[in-house]
């Protein structure tokens, strides 16, 4: 009777995996094991240095400002980006408020999500086999929390947020882990680098790359419903939230009469906050000279019961499920409703969104009635008018000389081998 050889070899593998976990549990830990399954804390410099991983699951912690250096961008993008020093120009000069150090903060992220420096695909390379986890300053004393956009251009897998503080980082975090339990893949792109292989190792080609078509969601504002008084809350439980409620009420709030009789003048902005590429807010195509990422419709006056809008606009964005749409509803200049989610995961047709409070919280009863429809536009024929796209529109044209000028050279190389071979 014969044995079969895959059985051995099983066997084999087995029995030496119980002799070197019995010899190395004679020192007192399971080394063996410990080399293979531990997720082992590594030094920033390893990870920027290409040194090779000295275990399965190396994983580097780097602060938000270290992490903005790797990458390339200059002290003064940094600032805009981090936003830490609104508070104290809101101290010195009157002018500058907070409002306006997030609109800064807004516009640098932009700017690097449509132009990366090439920093940004060797450290996505590395994050496809080492664990990445940005974490805030020490700065940050607030409490406020950092954009999270950064960390997820370059691949981290884990990037740090005060989950106490409910801003627009973590509306963002919300939007994108919506129904995902708890997991998102990256881009193809970011983790396999470019399907050609001869420039792959480019650190100029990186997720995302430029795109021929992008993607037009266009949006029609249609009506606003029952959006809460000054002063009056209407928290919505049920779901999630429920059993949230139940042992900490703070998080979701407690509902409240209005302070005010007379009713809200509300106004709809719409923002998009991109992870990569290009992206820009319209309300008409092609796209004019000076387009930005954030529209606001006019105030609807003393009726926040029906509020009726008649405002089309169109969201572009080169990669809409990396792209990701916030509506927000004020009242005097105040943030009194929002909801956020992934540009590419809105379905066509006549939709509600259920908006929340500054809690997070549904809101009881208040909904925005909108129209969604979508096309692909061609990126040459509506953004070749555009600042940005100019820009990407040189550096594809750099791009391609770079790719033909190494064909050209790869060539000569093997005609002179072949003639070589022929002497």
């Amino acid at each position: 009777m014969q044995s079969d050889p895959a059985m051995e070899t099983v066997f084999d593998a087995r029995h030496r995996l119980e002799v070197q976990r019995t010899k190395s549990n004679k020192i007192g830990t399971d080394t063996f094991y410990a080399d293979y399954l531990s997720l082992r804390s590594q030094p920033m410099k390893a990870f920027l240095d290409d040194q090779e991983a000295p275990c399965v699951l190396p994983i580097t912690s780097v602060n938000e400002d270290k992490l903005l250096v790797a990458m390339g961008l200059p002290a003064s993008e940094r600032n805009l980006i981090e936003d830490l020093q609104s508070a104290r120009y809101s101290i010195r000069a009157e002018s500058r408020t907070e409002i306006d150090g997030q609109q800064l903060s807004a516009s640098a992220l932009t700017r690097l999500a449509a132009n990366p420096p090439p920093q940004v695909r060797r450290l996505q390379r590395r994050t496809s086999s080492w664990l990445l986890r940005p974490y805030p300053l020490g700065l940050r004393f607030s409490g406020k929390n950092m954009s999270p956009l950064p960390g997820w251009l370059v691949g981290a897998q884990s990037v740090t947020l005060n989950m106490s503080n409910v801003d627009v980082p973590l509306h963002l975090h919300f939007a994108l882990f919506k129904g995902s339990g708890g997991y998102c893949l990256k881009p193809p792109e970011m983790v396999t680098g470019s399907s050609d292989d001869t420039i792959d190792d480019d650190d100029t080609v990186y997720w995302p790359p430029l795109r021929e078509q992008l993607h037009c969601t266009s949006i029609e504002l249609l009506s606003l419903h029952n959006l809460p008084k000054r002063g009056e809350r209407r928290p919505r439980f049920a779901g999630s939230r429920e059993e949230c409620h139940k042992y900490v009420p703070e998080l979701s709030g407690a509902a409240a009469p209005p302070t005010r009789a007379y009713p809200s003048s509300p106004a709809i902005t719409l923002s998009l906050h991109p992870i990569g590429g290009f992206s820009a807010i319209s309300k008409e195509l092609p796209l004019p000279q000076n387009v930005g990422t954030e529209m606001t419709t006019a105030v609807i006056a003393r009726n926040g019961m029906n509020a009726e809008f008649a405002d089309m606009m169109h969201c572009i964005a080169a990669e809409p499920h990396a792209t990701f749409l916030r509506v927000c509803v004020t009242d005097d200049d105040q943030e009194v409703a929002y909801e956020s989610v992934v540009l590419g995961r809105l379905r066509r047709g006549y939709r509600v969104l259920q908006l929340r409070s500054a809690l997070g919280t549904r809101i009881e009863l208040c909904y925005l009635f909108v129209r969604i429809t979508s096309a692909s536009l061609s990126a040459s024929a509506n953004l070749q008018s555009t600042p940005q796209m100019q820009i990407n529109s040189r550096l594809r044209e750099e791009n391609e000389a770079l790719k033909q000028e190494l064909a050209e050279f790869r060539q000569t190389r093997r005609d002179s081998r072949t003639a070589h071979l022929r002497i």
